[in-house]
């Protein structure tokens, strides 16, 4: 083997493994629907075929009513139109799922080869837990601490809060107060917008 060839596939395996630490599905797809690869999210999302499996090779949803709209997407993705689908059950206490469908070039640049098409699946939440513990060793944040702005990050208020965690009302206030000190925040929906913007890091401990 020589050494360009080498590198070349360690470079291919560090690009791999990159994709691996984004907190995104993301499967990468021709214009047939043909997945070419998968990063661990996607891979994750796929074998609980839910909304979205693989079938005969190609990517394929069991939401009803939504294959046609995503081969349609995939059609517009292929001539480098960007392409956002929503994958909502008719039943809507399900959860649903936002896939992007992103051309990753422009056709005249692979003609005449198909333009490869990236899909993009919505985080599973908009903090990961991961993420969110970063944050709070970083900021030097109290486990407390962290479990009250992990339960805010998921849209409670202080009264839910002081409900469930059977806490004084005072005593969330504290914490609430202590977190914007700590974070140089100077209001809750700043701190929210901190963590929102967190990057999207998956646990080391993978989940499949």
């Amino acid at each position: 083997m020589t050494s360009s060839a080498g590198h070349s596939m360690a470079l291919q395996l560090c690009l791999m493994r990159m994709l691996d630490e984004i907190d995104y599905g993301l499967i990468l797809l021709d214009q047939r629907l043909k997945v070419w690869h998968v990063n661990h999210l996607a891979r994750v999302e796929l074998a609980r075929g839910q909304l979205l499996h693989v079938q005969e090779g190609c990517l394929s949803t069991r939401v009803a009513g939504r294959l046609v709209p995503l081969q349609a997407a995939m059609h517009r993705a292929a001539q480098g139109i960007r392409s956002l689908l929503d994958l909502r059950p008719p039943d809507v206490s399900q959860a649903g799922m936002s896939i992007a469908l992103v051309p990753m070039g422009h056709p005249a640049e692979c003609y005449p080869d198909p333009l490869p098409v990236m899909a993009i699946t919505c985080r599973p939440q908009l903090c990961a837990q991961i993420s969110l513990h970063f944050f709070a060793q970083s900021y030097g944040l109290t486990r407390t601490e962290e479990a009250v702005l992990e339960a805010l990050v998921q849209g409670q208020e202080v009264e839910d809060i002081v409900r469930e965690r059977g806490l004084a009302m005072s005593t969330v206030r504290s914490h609430v107060k202590q977190l914007r000190q700590k974070t140089q925040s100077a209001s809750m929906r700043e701190l929210l917008n901190k963590v929102s913007v967190l990057p999207p890091v998956v646990s080391s401990v993978k989940t499949f």
